[in-house]
């Protein structure tokens, strides 16, 4: 349980959170962008727009003022979603999400990316975040015009197995299997149980150990791919999604040239495919090193 379960429910959800943040991405890409008339509009119902610019200026209240083309924003931190986009030219790169106390580390003059609610709080309009809804925030650096397909390419986790509590419940597996062995030592009819805790605290490290490590390096490429795959055709799903014309400007360099008219099914089959050969990869790898383990630790205590 603490090895395979808990991780596996913190991987759905950490799979759900980025499947939603790429739907709301999508979302907020067709709304309007900021400009000066629509600033200077007033309406008691948060109206949402997106503005892409430079970072004027970090300030104590927890506002950021951001310098749009046209227009100046400011925005309210409060219970905003913050991300650092990885550099262009990076495959395996992930979003890293920020927190608002990092931000004075951050450079004026810095590109940043702001969709959500637009507000008027004390006779002062400015993008805030709601209860329904919260502010987006993106950290980049490099050619504004691709930015949606490189949030895409990073809006997942680089494996959803190794999740936040997962370090949690394998510390947890680990102490609840010295406990077992412990409490087993001093009976000798029970030194096979002992010899499986023992070989079930060493669980967490089977996949680094040989002979199983050569079967983890293939899991390790294979999960990478695929997640590869996924970014592929997360992307071509946003394309198609474009007007021809954006297509067109836009695609080149986000599609592999080979596999440039491939369809969405036939990158999510592929993808399919090489988390399957993944998973029995570094299943199988365990076995392995389970059948070495035992065998080693029954020489020893037996």
């Amino acid at each position: 349980m603490w090895y395979l379960i808990i991780p596996l429910i913190g991987a759905f959800h950490v799979r759900r959170f980025w499947r939603l943040f790429r739907d709301r991405f999508i979302a907020l890409q067709g709304v309007p962008p900021l400009t000066y008339q629509l600033s200077r509009l007033r309406s008691e119902e948060p109206l949402v727009y997106r503005c892409v610019g430079v970072i004027e200026a970090v300030s104590d209240e927890g506002l950021l003022w951001v310098r749009g083309e046209g227009v100046t924003a400011a925005v309210s931190m409060n219970r905003t979603q913050i991300f650092l986009v990885p550099p262009e030219g990076t495959d395996d790169g992930a979003l890293q999400r920020l927190q608002w106390r990092q931000f004075p580390l951050v450079l004026e003059g810095s590109m940043v990316y702001v969709a959500g609610p637009y507000c008027t709080q004390d006779g002062r309009s400015l993008f805030c975040s709601t209860k329904e809804e919260p502010l987006l925030v993106l950290l980049f650096d490099g050619d504004e015009q691709t930015l949606a397909y490189r949030v895409l390419s990073a809006a997942r986790q680089p494996n959803e197995y190794w999740n936040p509590i997962t370090p949690y419940s394998l510390a947890l597996g680990v102490f609840s299997q010295l406990l077992l062995a412990a409490s087993y030592s001093g009976r000798p009819a029970l030194r096979f149980s002992v010899l499986v805790a023992l070989m079930a605290v060493f669980m967490p490290i089977l996949p680094l150990l040989p002979p199983g490590v050569l079967l983890t390096s293939f899991y390790r490429r294979w999960w990478r791919r695929a997640r590869h795959y996924r970014s592929y055709r997360d992307v071509l799903a946003f394309m198609q999604k474009q007007t021809q014309r954006e297509t067109q400007k836009e695609a080149p360099g986000f599609l592999p040239g080979p596999m440039a008219g491939w369809s969405i099914e036939q990158y999510e089959n592929r993808s399919r495919l090489l988390v399957l050969y993944a998973i029995s990869a570094v299943g199988f790898g365990i076995v392995l090193n389970i059948l070495v383990v035992l065998f080693v630790l029954q020489n020893l205590f037996l």
